[in-house]
């Protein structure tokens, strides 16, 4: 798997990928939404939290193996069956 990545001082990596326009406004609404949610520290809330947080949530979505009762595996599995 080859990825454009880069090293940053928190130790994670910069990745590249092709998302949609629905995609990047739905980050954007998030972010605007938690950060006027938010009444502390809104400096840590950053869109890469949050697509990180969302990655690790449909993981584990797609590891519990129910696999029927999954929004995201049936969203991305409808268009390929």
């Amino acid at each position: 798997m080859l990825w454009c990545m880069a090293l940053n001082p928190s130790n994670k990596l910069k990745v590249t990928y092709y998302v949609s326009d629905e995609a990047i406004n739905a980050i954007d609404e998030i972010y605007f939404k938690l950060r006027k949610s938010i009444t502390g520290n809104k400096t840590k809330i950053n869109k890469s939290l949050i697509v990180e947080k969302a990655l690790i949530l449909a993981l584990n979505e797609i590891e519990s193996g129910d696999t029927k009762n999954l929004t995201l595996y049936s969203s991305i599995v409808s268009g390929f069956e």
